[in-house]
Parts: structure tokens; sequence; C-alpha cells
């Protein structure tokens, strides 16, 4: 078996957050930051914008589902 050794030591990940809080409320260096305005994604067909507060709606509501 390969071992991979990192020349940096590994960034500090909180694992006090679920993903989506990771994704779309934490402020972590490691975190992608998108600049407002800017879709999560566009519908292919109509064209709609959807955005990271849309997205993070839908996902908070899935996992409150499970």
């Amino acid at each position: 078996m390969s071992e991979i050794i990192a020349s940096e030591p590994a960034p500090f990940i909180p694992d006090d957050l679920t993903v989506p809080q990771f994704f779309f409320d934490s402020d972590h260096p490691l975190r992608a930051i998108r600049p407002h305005g800017v879709p999560f994604f566009v519908d292919d067909t109509t064209g709609r914008a959807v955005d990271s507060r849309e997205v993070s709606n839908v996902v908070g509501h899935f996992l409150k589902s499970c």
C-alpha cells in the first residue's frame, strides 16, 4: 500500500459543523467564498438561477426529513 506524506501539516477542519453548515454558514479559511449575486446553479432549460440561500434551504429541509 502506498503511503502519502504531506509537506505541510493538515489544516484544522472543524468537527462541530454539519457539511451544510460548513458550506453555507461558516467562515473558515478552507471554505470557498462565492461572490454575492453569483448563482450556485443555472437551469439549462429555463435559465433560472438558483442562489446559495435557496440551495441552503432545500438542503436543510432535505436533511430534516431524513
